[in-house]
C-alpha cells in the first residue's frame, strides 16, 4: 500500500496505512519522527529525516512549511516567466472561447452555446489556477528581492 504522509512523500508501507500510522504515533512520543525500523523512503532512496525536521515545526507549530527549502532567484525568476506566459495562453483561450459563446448566443445555436459555455468554464478555472500560481511565485520573488 502506498502512503501519503502529508509532507509531501508518498512510500510504500508493509502492513498499510495502519502500520504507518502506529509508526507515526510511535515516532511522535519518543520525539523522532523517523520509524523505529529506519525505513527509507523507497521513491528517492533516502531515509527520512527532511521529514523528521517537519516533524519538529510541527510541534513547535511551524508546519511543513518551514522545512521548505528556498529557491534560488534565477529559479524563481525562471518560473515566474513560465508562470506569465501560461497564464497568458490561458488567458488568450479564455478570450476566443468567449467570443465563439457570443457568436454562438447571437446565432441561437443552443447546442453551441452549452458546449462553448462549459469549455468556457473550464478555461476561467484554468486562468484562476494559473493567476494563483502567478500569485505564489511573484510572493517569493519578492521576498528575494526581485522586481516582478
Amino acid at each position: 500500500m502506498i502512503v501519503l504522509d502529508g509532507a509531501g512523500t508518498a512510500s510504500r508501507r508493509p502492513g498499510g496505512y495502519a502500520a504507518y500510522e502506529d509508526e507515526r504515533r510511535a515516532a511522535r512520543g519518543s520525539g523522532r519522527r523517523l520509524s523505529a525500523t529506519g525505513a527509507s523512503n523507497p521513491a528517492t532512496g533516502a531515509s527520512d529525516g527532511a521529514d523528521s525536521a517537519a516533524g519538529a515545526g510541527e510541534s513547535s507549530g511551524e508546519g511543513v512549511s518551514a522545512a521548505k527549502p528556498q529557491r534560488s532567484a534565477s529559479t524563481v525568476r525562471h518560473q515566474l516567466t513560465k508562470a506569465e506566459k501560461a497564464l497568458a495562453a490561458a488567458q488568450k483561450r479564455a478570450a476566443v472561447l468567449n467570443d465563439q459563446l457570443v457568436a454562438a448566443a447571437e446565432s441561437g445555436d443552443h447546442v453551441a452555446l452549452a458546449s462553448l459555455g462549459t469549455e468556457l468554464e473550464s478555461a476561467e478555472q484554468l486562468v484562476a489556477s494559473k493567476e494563483e500560481a502567478w500569485l505564489e511565485l511573484a510572493g517569493e520573488a519578492e521576498d528575494l528581492g526581485l522586481k516582478t
